[in-house]
């Protein structure tokens, strides 16, 4: 999670790209797309990322392309807070792809938070709950860390008005678990604090 090192992974990443030698079988995996996107992303590289997700998605295969694309488009309109384009294209992912289905639905639940959507967030908890408690493909330890963030995000939501020492406290519960998403939570709790 250091920033020193997502430069430098991201520095790896464009070398490789450059020298065509990231390539399997001609294609970009979407799990490497997806890596590269992210680490543009948290390094605040929203025109750089927007210009690697045009110009390189059609190296995916055509069986993942429309999935990543949709995805990636819809994670980088996140970061520049345009919420209200995120959800039309997390819709359009299909859930047939347990990564991208779990990435999808936790990305649902954080834009729905952000845009104060909370008479659809309170039933999407309880759908991604019921979700993750049947769907035994899923990894236990990915189960555990969604399971944490709706947990949180249920916690979240109570707190708004909630005393600093209470919000100090359920920061210190943030740190401490394993939750997917831990600097939105921070951030949430942050702007909850010191606003």
């Amino acid at each position: 999670g250091k920033l020193e090192y997502l430069q430098e992974s991201l520095d790896l990443y464009r070398a490789a790209l450059d020298k065509e030698v990231i390539y399997v079988n001609e294609e970009l995996t979407p799990w490497t797309f997806k890596n590269i996107v992210t680490a543009g992303l948290r390094l605040k590289e929203f025109e750089w990322t927007e210009n690697f997700i045009k110009e390189y998605s059609h190296k995916i295969n055509i069986a993942f392309r429309e999935n990543a694309i949709n995805y990636n488009i819809a994670i980088l309109n996140f970061h520049l807070k345009k919420y209200s384009a995120v959800i039309p294209l997390l819709q359009k992912v299909e859930y047939d792809e347990e990564y991208y289905s779990l990435n999808s639905k936790g990305q649902l639940l954080i834009t729905y938070f952000e845009l104060k959507e909370f008479e659809v967030l309170e039933p999407f908890l309880l759908s991604f709950e019921i979700y993750l408690k049947r769907n035994k493909k899923i990894p236990k330890e990915n189960t555990v860390r969604y399971l944490k963030l709706i947990k949180l995000t249920k916690k979240l939501i109570k707190l708004k008005d909630a005393p600093d020492i209470e919000i100090i406290k359920f920061k210190e519960e943030i740190i401490q678990s394993t939750s997917v998403a831990k600097p939105w939570l921070l951030e949430k709790v942050d702007e909850l604090l010191y606003n």
